[in-house]
């Protein structure tokens, strides 16, 4: 009964202080780690049970390493390889590195506890850092890619650093060959596993779905995840490990989205809990004893890892701003780090006081992200630290196109068929190297700095098409660039509703939603479907966008907009394009009449380049990319175009 008093006291202050900190906009995690303090043993003391707290916490470390787990995939590692395998590999390997040879040869620490500190250090916060990404809509930034890799980099390093930290107390009883024997052991019985689940599982799962118990399904995965840890924990390894390899399974499966859907309330709440103990465990009478120590220890820590992060990031031609902004984010101390502190501090090869030092600089830290951060993002937005263009654009009436994804590599195929002059500017390295190879008129810079703008042409440009995914930077360049050319033609697009509005108030002329063209793509499938005709779908589709999309938020045009009354007219046009193997290529147009006579639908025109033939005789010929104009109901329409197309 103690305990469960003991967790709910836990549960009601950390309510109290995250909503406190939510108003100041510091992370919810950072409350979580107020509220450890606060109850702990050292503050009000409200909590006793410690030992029952640590058994919940190691739930919440299980359940996280999951989630993991189900994150660590072949094709996400794939798609990300630089940012993880090349950026990622070198923080761990430089940061391990350097801070090994502070501790052992400058700071004369001895060999274990150089090791220990090397791994503590080189864990950064995974909770904290997406979690600011995401609230704040940069995951998807140049820059929240590389720490995005980074973290994934460092997680799955945890594995082989949980295996490593209960041997560094053995140094002097082992030789390095039977610790990678270990390690290979280890990372063999992962694939054993993983390749023999992936023929059982799929039987068992498709077999519980087949009972359609949603009760038995989230059971199995907690089964699984519980189970392959005790599993790991007999072998000798870590619980944490096993479940790992539990979520690492199934990231495979295809049951991924509705395992992550019913898993992630549950990692949520252990994890919160996980960080609360974290937080009791702090020695506060011992840190205002300590306070230089610690506070030296803390900053050293900071300015140690910022400086390898952003210069690795900056080596790989990552524009000084972002390489600054990525090492202050990344540069605390993680949460997998109290878990290694937490491992090593049972076999003796630390002292009680190098273990609160260093549990207390790395909360303090994690505390300091929010800080470091909004530092980080002073950088980003100072011109001086801003990549340039070396080169200067001369060009009349071209488009330049801001961000080269997915959207910007298909834009530019289009401008090049039709002979339109365009320029690219990106921010991310790789993809400026990787294109310049290819033939692509690419340049390197930041389009937030108003001299880019000018080097790129921007007062003769015709058009300018943003579409990157870093929303303030959206935003400063559509303002600059409309007052660079108040004639030039801004199309943006964005993701979420409440950046609309403020766009086109910096000066763009058309906002792209993607939430709401998704909707009128699917209405226009809709209307379609019940018979309304195609182009009154087009027209309806470009009032709403004229209007800013302002239907979906509740305001209504009147009369005027009603599909119904748009509905009413009977007869359209349509245009039929000819392209690729088209059979109706070098056929008369007197035949095509004749197969849609009996469909009631007219040819009235043909258009050909830069000319329209009006009622063309019967014996004109079709030809590759003509445009075969029609003219009827939309259901007979329709049934034209399907013998068009089957002709």
């Amino acid at each position: 009964m103690e305990i469960l008093q003991q967790f709910i006291i836990a549960l009601v202050v950390a309510v109290i202080v995250v909503v406190i900190l939510s108003r100041l906009k510091i992370p919810s995690v950072i409350g979580f780690l107020f509220t450890g303090i606060i109850i702990g043993p050292h503050i009000l003391n409200l909590v006793h049970s410690g030992h029952e707290i640590e058994v919940l916490a190691e739930v919440g470390v299980m359940l996280l390493m999951f989630t993991i787990g189900l994150e660590f995939s072949i094709k996400r590692i794939l798609s990300m390889r630089h940012e993880v395998l090349v950026l990622g590999g070198l923080q761990i390997v430089f940061t391990i590195s350097a801070v090994f040879v502070l501790m052992k040869f400058f700071l004369e620490f001895n060999l274990q506890e150089s090791i220990l500190a090397a791994f503590v250090i080189s864990m950064s916060s995974t909770a904290i850092v997406l979690k600011s990404l995401q609230d704040k809509g940069k995951l998807q930034t140049p820059y929240g890619r590389i720490m995005t890799g980074i973290l994934l980099f460092q997680d799955i390093c945890v594995v082989p650093l949980i295996i490593l930290t209960p041997l560094i107390g053995k140094l002097n009883e082992i030789d390095p060959t039977e610790i990678l024997l270990k390690i290979g052991i280890s990372f063999a019985f992962i694939i054993i596993i993983f390749y023999l689940s992936k023929f059982l599982l799929p039987k068992f799962f498709d077999l519980v779905c087949s009972l359609r118990i949603n009760e038995l399904f989230m059971i199995l995965v907690l089964t699984l995840c519980f189970g392959l840890a005790i599993l790991t924990n007999y072998l000798g390894f870590s619980l944490a490990l096993g479940s790992f390899i539990a979520g690492m399974i199934l990231a495979e499966s295809d049951f991924i989205y509705q395992i992550e859907a019913d898993i992630k309330p549950l990692k949520n709440v252990f994890l919160s809990i996980f960080f609360i103990s974290v937080g009791m465990l702090l020695n506060v009478p011992f840190v205002l004893n300590n306070t230089s120590d610690v506070a030296i220890a803390a900053v050293s820590i900071l300015l140690v890892k910022t400086m390898i992060i952003a210069g690795i990031a900056k080596t790989f031609k990552t524009p000084l701003n972002m390489s600054l902004l990525i090492g202050l984010g990344i540069s605390q101390i993680g949460e997998f780090s109290f878990m290694l502190l937490n491992i090593a501090r049972p076999l003796n090869f630390i002292n009680d006081n190098y273990y609160q030092i260093f549990l207390s600089s790395s909360i303090i830290s994690m505390m300091a992200t929010p800080v470091f951060l909004n530092v980080g993002n002073f950088f980003l937005n100072k011109s001086e630290f801003k990549q340039n263009v070396d080169t200067i654009i001369d060009l009349q009436k071209h488009v330049l196109i801001a961000g080269f994804g997915v959207n910007g590599q298909n834009l530019s195929k289009i401008f090049k068929s039709l002979n339109i002059p365009y320029k690219i500017v990106e921010i991310n390295p790789i993809t400026v190297k990787k294109f310049k190879k290819e033939g692509e008129d690419i340049v390197f810079g930041d389009i937030t700095k108003r001299e880019n703008l000018l080097h790129l042409g921007i007062e003769k440009a015709q058009m300018m098409v943003i579409a990157i995914s870093d929303w303030e930077a959206t935003l400063k360049s559509v303002s600059i660039a409309r007052k660079l050319n108040a004639d030039l033609k801004i199309i943006v697009r964005t993701e979420f509703v409440a950046q609309i509005e403020p766009l086109y108030k910096a000066g763009a002329n058309v906002v792209i939603s993607q939430e709401f063209e998704a909707s009128l793509e699917i209405a226009a499938y809709v209307l379609k479907t019940f018979g309304i005709a195609g182009p009154i779908v087009r027209l309806k589709s470009e009032q709403l966008r004229k209007r800013h999309y302002g239907f979906f938020s509740g305001n209504t045009f009147g009369a005027q907009s009603k599909i119904a009354e748009l509905a009413a007219i009977s007869h359209i046009n349509e245009a039929y394009s000819v392209i690729g193997d088209s059979k109706l290529i070098g056929i008369n147009i007197g035949i095509i009449k004749i197969n849609l006579q009996k469909e009631d639908a007219k040819i009235i025109g043909v258009v050909r380049g830069e000319s329209i033939y009006i009622n063309p005789p019967d014996d004109f010929i079709i030809q590759l990319m003509d445009m075969i104009l029609l003219f009827g109901k939309q259901n007979k329409i329709d049934e034209a175009v399907e013998i068009l197309d089957n002709f």
